[in-house]
């Protein structure tokens, strides 16, 4: 028996530049939705909205989708395929401090990065060192808002080192970039989603669009991906696209696998079908 084709896609771009709901409304289930973001699900639509074929078919609706609280993976990991509902999300921006105070600091919570990570109980850990799962498709919403809860997590271990950014943005870039090695390792589709930014470099003074990561990592993370790195963006109708090739500021982006180049609709059918379906 061949190895199946694995998606290892990282897709990045503004936020809500409709990267969620091409990535989980279009790709194959059952899905694991772990979610970073907030509303992050809440462009898929209702069964009961009304459909328009000018616009990018969803494969399920919002009522096809099952929440679990962070942390309750364990009652689900072990349920055969059959079993698992078309989307089971976990939302861990519900576990976010909600009271504020008049620091010029961080939020300080230690539960969302447990919840997600901790040796043994952590959901996260409740996928690795499998030889199959029971999804298809598991979707890292995302980067940006994990890096908060990594972040959330240092001030409240280690108050005192957050004065100097110094201190806190390398440990939490490492700590991105050992998520993302790890989840690449799932046997199944894996796709991460992150935020843009502008990066200037200082020598050549070239402007470029780029994923954001704290503490100079992208290299790194770049190397992670190895089939797919595309850029989310909507085109001057104002309609959702990937770019897979570079444009303008946009700057190493492209895949190994499928061949591609340009602009192309951002669900799966229209990036993979040919290889995939």
């Amino acid at each position: 028996m061949t190895n199946p084709k694995l998606i290892r896609e990282l897709r990045w771009g503004p936020p809500k530049s409709f990267k969620t709901g091409a990535t989980v409304g279009t790709y194959p289930k059952p899905l694991l939705y772990l979610g970073f973001d907030t509303g992050g699900l809440d462009v898929i639509p209702s069964a009961k909205a009304t459909k328009d074929a000018s616009l990018v078919q969803f494969n399920c609706s919002y009522e096809d989708i099952i929440f679990v609280p962070p942390g309750d993976l364990n009652k689900w990991i072990n349920k055969p395929k059959s079993e698992m509902p078309k989307i089971l999300a976990i939302d861990y921006t519900t576990v976010r401090p909600q009271t504020i105070n008049l620091d010029y600091m961080p939020s300080k919570s230690q539960e969302g990065l447990q919840k997600f990570q901790a040796p043994t109980t952590g959901d996260f850990n409740q996928l690795c060192n499998r030889t199959s799962l029971p999804f298809e498709t598991i979707v890292w919403d995302g980067v940006t808002g994990y890096m908060e809860t990594v972040l959330s997590h240092f001030s409240s271990a280690n108050p005192g080192r957050m004065a100097d950014a110094r201190d806190w943005a390398f440990q939490v870039g490492q700590m991105v970039k050992r998520v993302m090695c790890s989840i690449n390792m799932m046997p199944c589709h894996v796709v991460t989603l992150m935020h843009d930014e502008m990066e200037k470099n200082e020598l050549s003074q070239q402007v470029s669009v780029v994923p954001s990561v704290y503490g100079k990592e992208l290299k790194n993370i770049a190397g992670a991906f190895s089939s797919q790195f595309f850029h989310a963006r909507k085109n001057q109708e104002g309609k959702p696209v990937v770019l897979t090739s570079d444009k303008m500021f946009v700057r190493g982006v492209g895949g190994r696998w499928p061949v591609l180049s340009g602009e192309v609709a951002p669900d799966f059918k229209s990036i993979y079908g040919k290889e995939l379906l």
